[in-house]
């Protein structure tokens, strides 16, 4: 709600903004109360062996992501400091991870190619599958849900080499 978005941003907190009405409405508010917030957009992509998960955020393979990242360029009212991105629920393959961690780096890239541009996080959301029986698999848990180091290989890996550049 406008209310709760306003008070988020003018008490200083990181607003991920999920659509281009929720955009325009951080826009208006900042004006409204000269200020500068912190903001993240919410992305949505294509994540390598998974379907898409389009439900929320601004998508990238159509041109929305490029477009909300230059409205808030070229508008100068909000302060873009991170990208947010969740691929989903359950995710049983840390590849998934790998292509969404690279994208997201990609992105990043692009970003701050300007020189004056600087993000300072990339938010992989969650979606990592437990080893609980409440999720429908058709092997025991222990079979079917990789191991969590290999999600951390595959998440690191790919955001070490999306962030070379940086250091």
């Amino acid at each position: 709600t406008e209310p709760a978005l306003e008070r988020a941003l003018t008490s200083g907190s990181i607003v991920h903004i999920d659509h281009f009405d929720e955009l325009a409405l951080a826009e208006r508010l900042a004006e409204r109360h000269a200020i500068r917030p912190k903001v993240a957009l919410r992305i949505n992509l294509q994540a390598g062996p998974i379907p898409a998960w389009g439900r929320f955020g601004f998508n990238l393979e159509s041109g929305q992501a490029h477009d909300a990242v230059k409205r808030i360029v070229i508008a100068d009212r909000l302060e873009l400091c991170g990208l947010h991105c969740h691929i989903g629920t359950f995710i049983l393959d840390p590849r998934a991870y790998a292509a969404q961690v690279k994208t997201l780096c990609d992105l990043m890239h692009e970003i701050e190619a300007d020189g004056q541009s600087r993000l300072a996080y990339l938010d992989i959301g969650g979606g990592l599958p437990s080893r609980n029986a409440l999720q429908g698999v058709y092997l025991p848990p222990e079979q079917a849900v990789p191991d969590l180091e290999e999600y951390a290989e595959a998440i690191c890996s790919a955001f070490l080499a999306g962030t070379a550049y940086r250091l």
